[in-house]
């Protein structure tokens, strides 16, 4: 007898609308049934059910029953599925990832190694099961684990033995268990996003069984701007940063990881101090001296900046790089986009991980390391003494008379004097050697014999340069749990990190705690939350100076002055106390740290609360609103110290605060609807206000009697004026944006928004920006994959955009109403005028074009992204001087255009997939040229402004006018003297003639004509000093240009760039076993810089610093073969202290970044512990440079030529291990 069977009509309310009595659906139910098993019954493929560009969309990771599946696929498509009420029972549950997935491919994965047959009537699906599988005698035990190419585990992977519904899932670590009739028995193991493999038992009782991901399986999908998009249908320029690149990696700021990663976006990391950030810009940037940071959105809050966020909670960064994808944000797109999302709980599991690293920092480079004591008093002596001599010889002459000069300075008390002692009245060393002082030599002194009048000299030779850098410590902690079911999700971390800098007196500490969970209330509603924290305390190098603690003077003169201390300074007194320096700007660092308190404090938190209302299937209203805060207190206090050896009793005690209050709400209503299986609309409208107040004070006391109190109340008086600031900005948009395809093959999407300022007058207070991108997927046309090219392309898109945003980060928040100051006048208080109002003042306007190609071959074994693109930014918001009868220096205004543009190239390739082995490659490359396109009529060729003349390189008797900003011309070129070589003798300098304005204070050469007498200033003694200067040569040959017989500023060539047009980056992955490793590589080609450092110190553009090893190679009369010029003290000839050509280098570069190994432990070493996983790896970052740059490092921010002394990169290597529970 044939038992009637249940069936399940998916949401279909027959019972109520067909059927008055449940007896006749049943009885309606068999006989359709029946009918159709009789009928018409086929194995189940899922290839003759929907078409190919048929997707379901995933809005979440989630473990859904098989009779979800089937809901999803009816809600999704106009099919409806009719099937017996149990026939699915027995199954296990489908692991679903967020994203999208093609209709069928989602069938085969439900149903892979299962027997069922359906019949397929119109939009209607009949499903029956089949074959005897249920009554099989199992006898056979199998057990296993089911991991990615990655090691990962795969938990929820679906392990099926073939040809019947025996089956079971893998748990939270991916093992699984399976009874089987025989070991001839092959296993089925698939799971969405991976191909499916098949698996024979053969004998084994054990397996490990790798799923590679598949190209046909899930999709890649993107954040956009509020909200997400199949990668597919993207038609924008949007990059997705692989976060596997950044696991393990120890930067404070995730942005410094972001280094030769996004095609497009420059990011230099000018500075190794610990917590600092990279400079970011992406394709040029949009101003040409102002802010061209990107926006950073954090889980939908914008913020300026993302230190303290960590990259262990990150889960997707994106990058919007074109104004179609910008332009929802309007006047804060202009510059790019960076979206970054944050993790949640993984449905289906919960879990601990705890991460714990340890690593150090070494900057080591002996290149760097200034000469010695006895080199340096050397040197430095024979440069005084030049100087003595040129300040007496005649000028302007090539002949000239004896004459006699004074060596006093040379007994004076400074770094190359010998009028010093052990006392705390000098700050130096050098002395004459004497027999009250002999015993010095036995406890560390060294003596010399001195250059100019051969007595002995007796110095303590000191190493600032280690006393300035040492071995920096770094260790961090953190502890994460997460877990997430049907319901809602949750994910909770807390670390801290403890970094010691290579530069003493440089530590950056940070508390980091994030909560992130999400509930659904009902069906239909779900609430979500985040908050988080951090905290950091930073120390830097600071100088007795009443600047405040945060300003750059500080941290500036740590790293230009402090290592460079002349080797012959003291470290101690006699007595065995710190001495100070040289003074207040050029500090022994220890003294420093002994009589100075700098404690410097910001503390950052978001909570951010919202709900999803899913007001209809295809209707969504998600409204969220958050605080941003960010609070920083900076307090110092400097006791009584030395500046040199002048006694300051100011004790000075500051405290600076500052606060900043981002409130933000937006609301976001969005429409999903599929017609006819094909017509696709997403729809999108939104409004946003986004409010910053913002305080600071500033307030300082002096005359404080003793050192024991650190606060302002122990000061006498007021120090300066105490200040404090109160602002307030507020922006309001509003958006819509329109995304549509056509059966996934043409695509189309527009946006507007409308954003209001509180920075603009009311006449330009609204800003409308557009955006329009198209795209077509030829790979999805029916001829292409008919053709031959389906067999290797299986992915070719076109696409193409224009758009506009806008851009007000240029403008004072009161610029548009001039400028005011309070003062006192006549004793009476008054407010006076400071700067020029403007209310015409208008938005920054940036138009791109974008055109791109995607291309995936062999199944997207190899995927090709490129892009070419076209910007330009109108009323530049720029401060135009201003005649000074005016009464006012400048005034800011619109005026001015800029350009950009450039290609971008972005592979990825998967080299090898093997079973135990892979190597995947990724590389990209970007160019980029930025130009001024307009500016303000003035009557100068090219509406020049600034710049300066130089002699035409293509007619010497002409001249033309360069740099500066000039309609067509790049920014950033670079014109300097050119360095011909070092004059060997005196003939050369005959020979030539040239008269050199830019030596000696503009009176050019000189030249001895006989003996030198010296007078020692001890009267008793005269040095004869034969041809000892100028009589030899020794100054720099300046290439004459135009052969006028002068050098002048006209003598100028070009020599190159200051920005690299040429950037990018390469990825290598290799993985064996159980073994990862990664290697991260990025380069810049086509800049020059600028040597400062050597400049700097073999200059002496101060007195008393170090100097290179270089100038071990001057010249003198006796190495007259040689590049180096000699030397003077103070550099009054010119020969260092101006542009040279010899002082630029190519600052071409291919760094090696980071190399990452990383070893997962096998999971049945653990079985008999509470651990689930461990992960051991080793990091090393900032590891080599390839390039002929001869400084710190080659890498270059902004548009200055030079690094200046930044805070240098360090060496970094790091070992970690990551356990699981």
């Amino acid at each position: 007898m044939f038992n009637q069977p249940k069936f399940k009509f998916m949401k279909i309310k027959f019972i109520n609308i067909l059927f008055r009595q449940r007896k006749g659906l049943l009885l309606f139910s068999m006989r359709v049934f029946i009918f159709l098993l009789c009928t018409s019954t086929f194995g189940f493929t899922t290839g003759e059910i929907f078409s190919q560009s048929t997707k379901i969309h995933i809005d979440k990771d989630q473990m859904v029953s098989i009779d979800d599946v089937f809901d999803l696929l009816r809600e999704q498509t106009e099919y409806t599925f009719i099937y017996q009420e149990d026939l699915f029972k027995n199954l296990p549950k489908v692991q679903l990832k967020k994203g999208f997935i093609r209709a069928n491919r989602l069938l085969e994965t439900c149903f892979a190694g299962k027997d069922f047959k359906l019949d397929l009537k119109g939009n209607k699906i009949v499903i029956i099961a089949t074959g005897p599988s249920f009554k099989k005698q199992q006898t056979l035990t199998i057990s296993g684990t089911v991991l990615d190419m990655d090691g990962q585990p795969l938990p929820g992977a679906n392990i099926l033995e073939k040809g019947t519904t025996n089956g079971t899932q893998a748990d939270f670590d991916g093992n699984f268990s399976i009874s089987v009739d025989n070991d001839s028995a092959i296993l089925v193991v698939s799971y969405i996003g991976f191909a499916t493999n098949e698996v024979a038992i053969t004998e084994q009782s054990n397996i490990k069984i790798v799923l590679k991901e598949s190209a046909a399986g899930l999709e890649e999908v993107v954040v956009v701007g509020y909200g997400t998009q199949s990668r597919e249908t993207v038609t924008s320029s949007i990059s997705k940063v692989n976060t596997k690149d950044i696991n393990n990696l120890v930067y404070a700021n995730v942005t410094q990881a972001l280094q030769g990663k996004v095609p497009g976006l420059t990011v230099i990391n000018t500075s190794g101090q610990p917590g600092s950030g990279p400079q970011i810009v992406l394709r040029g940037g949009s101003s040409i001296s102002g802010g061209s940071s990107p926006l950073y959105i954090v889980d939908g809050v914008e913020r300026g900046e993302i230190n303290g966020l960590r990259s262990d909670n990150i889960k997707t960064i994106q990058v919007l790089k074109d104004a179609t994808s910008t332009a929802i944000y309007g006047a804060r797109g202009s510059n790019g986009v960076i979206i970054i999302t944050t993790k949640t709980g993984d449905v289906g599991k919960s879990s601990i991980i705890f991460r714990s690293r340890s690593g150090f920092s070494a900057f080591r480079n002996e290149k760097f390391r200034p000469i010695g004591g006895e080199d340096y008093i050397r040197t430095a002596r024979i440069g005084q003494l030049n100087s003595i001599l040129l300040g007496n010889s005649v000028i302007n002459s090539f002949g000239g008379d004896a004459r006699a000069a004074s060596l006093s300075s040379l007994d004076n008390a400074d770094s190359y004097g010998t009028g010093n002692n052990l006392s705390s009245n000098t700050l130096y060393t050098t002395m004459l050697l004497n027999d009250d002082n002999r015993y010095l030599l036995s406890q560390g002194w060294s003596k010399m014999a001195d250059p100019v009048t051969g007595r002995d000299i007796l110095f303590k030779d000191m190493d600032w340069y280690d006393i300035n850098y040492s071995v920096g410590i770094r260790q961090e902690n953190n502890l994460s749990f997460s877990g997430a079911d049907e319901k809602g999700s949750f994910y909770l971390n807390a670390g801290l990190l403890n970094d010691k800098g290579v530069l003493v007196n440089t530590q950056y500490d940070l508390f980091t705690a994030v909560l992130n969970s999400d509930r659904k209330i009902t069906d239909h509603f779900k609430v979500f939350g985040k908050f988080d924290i951090s905290h950091e305390m930073k120390d830097q190098p600071s100088g007795f100076s009443s600047s405040n603690y945060s300003s750059g003077v500080h941290l500036r003169n740590a790293i230009l002055r402090s290592p460079n201390i002349a080797p012959s300074t003291k470290y101690t007194f006699g007595d065995g106390s710190l001495a100070p320096g040289v003074n207040q700007l050029m500090a022994n660092p220890d003294y420093v740290n002994e009589h100075l308190i700098r404690d410097q404090r910001k503390t950052r938190w978001t909570a951010l609360l919202g709900f999803n209302w899913d007001i209809t299937p295809e209707l969504n209203f998600s409204p969220k609103g958050s605080i941003y805060h960010v609070e920083t207190l900076e307090n110092s206090s400097n006791d009584a110290y030395l500046n040199g050896t002048t006694l300051n009793s100011d004790r000075i005690k500051r405290t600076v605060t500052a606060i900043n209050w981002i409130k933000q709400f937006d609301g976001v209503l969005s429409y999903n609807k599929t017609f006819n299986e094909k017509h696709n609309i997403a729809a999108t409208a939104l409004a946003s206000y986004r409010s910053l107040d913002y305080f600071y004070s500033n307030a300082a006391s002096q005359g404080s009697p003793t050192d024991v109190i650190k606060t302002l109340n122990g000061g006498a008086e007021a120090f300066q004026v105490p200040t404090s600031t109160t602002t307030k900005d507020v922006l309001i948009g509003f958006a819509s944006r329109l995304i549509y395809d056509y059966d996934k093959r043409y695509l189309f999407q527009a946006s507007v928004r409308r954003d209001g300022s509180s920075r603009f007058g009311d006449d330009n207070k609204w800003g409308v920006f557009k955006g329009v991108s198209a795209g077509w997927n030829i790979h999805n046309e029916g001829f292409f994959n008919s053709s031959f090219f389906s067999n290797i392309l299986n992915t070719l898109k076109i696409r193409a955009s224009f758009g506009e945003t806008g851009n007000n980060n240029n403008l004072g928040l009161y610029t548009f109403q001039g400028g005011y100051g309070a003062g006192v006048y006549g004793g009476q208080g008054v407010v006076y005028k400071t700067g020029l109002a403007n209310s015409g003042l208008k938005w920054e306007t940036t138009r791109t074009f974008d055109a791109g190609l995607d291309i995936g071959l062999f199944d997207n074994r190899i995927t090709l992204l490129a892009d070419y693109y076209k910007r330009e930014t109108t009323d530049l918001l720029q401060s135009l001087s201003l005649p000074a009868n005016t009464g006012y220096s400048s005034i800011t205004t619109n005026f001015a255009e800029l350009g950009n543009k450039g290609v971008e190239l972005g592979v990825n390739v998967h080299i090898i997939n093997g079973q135990n082995f892979n190597w995947e490659f990724g590389a990209n490359y970007s160019y980029n040229k930025t130009a001024v396109l307009k500016l303000p009529d003035n009557g100068v060729e090219n509406n020049r402004i600034g710049g300066i003349e130089v002699v035409d390189p293509n007619n010497t008797d002409n001249t033309i006018w360069v740099g500066g900003y000039q309609e067509g011309q790049e920014l950033g070129l670079i014109y300097a003297y050119k360095h011909d070589g070092i004059y060997e003798n005196w003939q050369e300098v005959v020979d030539d003639g040239i008269i050199d304005t830019r030596a000696n204070g503009g009176a050019g050469r000189f030249v001895m004509g006989t003996d030198y007498q010296v007078i020692d200033t001890n009267g008793d003694n005269v040095v004869t000093i034969a041809d000892r200067v100028n009589k030899g040569g020794g100054d720099v040959r300046w290439a004459d240009l135009n052969g006028d017989k002068v050098i002048n500023s006209l003598d100028r060539i070009y020599i190159g760039r200051s920005r690299a047009p040429h950037y990018g980056g390469v990825i290598n992955t290799f993985t064996y076993k159980n073994f990862n490793l990664r290697l991260n590589m990025d380069y810049a080609l086509g800049h020059m810089v600028y040597d400062y450092e050597t400049r700097y110190r073999n200059g002496r553009y101060t007195a008393n610093i170090a100097m290179m090893p270089s100038m071990n190679n001057m010249w003198t009369p006796t190495n007259t073969k040689t590049s180096i010029a000699q030397y003077y003290q103070g550099d009054p000839m010119g020969n260092w202290n101006r542009g040279s050509s010899d002082m630029y280098y190519k600052g071409d570069y291919l760094c090696i970044r980071d190399v990452t190994l990383n070893y997962t432990m096998p999971k049945k070493w653990l079985n008999k512990t509470p651990i689930t996983g461990v992960e051991i790896y080793g990091t090393g970052q900032n590891l080599y440079y390839f390039t002929a740059y001869p400084g710190y490092q080659p890498e270059k921010g902004g548009t200055s030529d030079q690094n200046s002394f930044q805070y240098p990169l360090p060496r970094t290597f790091t070992l970690g291990v990551n356990l699981t529970f």
